[in-house]
């Protein structure tokens, strides 16, 4: 139980280091995506995963997950970020509960 609280705690201190870290580019994602490429690859290779590979297998899909979630919640963040530069305040409260939901996904997830 100690853990949940540390987890909701820690959700505004993400959410404000997002916004700080400014805008990120579909370059970033494209970047992570391709860097995970070979690891598919390889994977596909081996074949099916068995035995003792499987349950690492399953490790990294759910990490693979998890960054994934973690780069849309930045995209939705961005998109406030642009919203609120425009004086759009309804639609970057929009994309901010977006960006939230992702981010209590990862957490969830973790």
């Amino acid at each position: 139980m100690k853990q949940r609280g540390f987890r909701v705690r820690l959700l505004p201190l993400v959410i404000a280091g997002m916004l700080a870290a400014g805008p990120v580019s579909s370059g970033a994602a494209e970047a992570s995506d391709k860097a995970r490429a070979p690891d598919v690859t390889r994977q596909m290779e081996k074949g099916p995963a068995t035995g003792k590979g499987a349950p690492q297998a399953r490790a990294e899909a759910e990490r693979n997950r998890i960054v994934d979630e973690s780069i849309a919640a930045l995209a939705e963040t961005n998109r406030a970020l642009r919203a609120l530069d425009a004086n759009r305040t309804d639609e970057a409260l929009e994309h901010l509960a977006l960006a939230i939901g992702k981010l209590e996904l990862v957490v969830a997830m973790d």
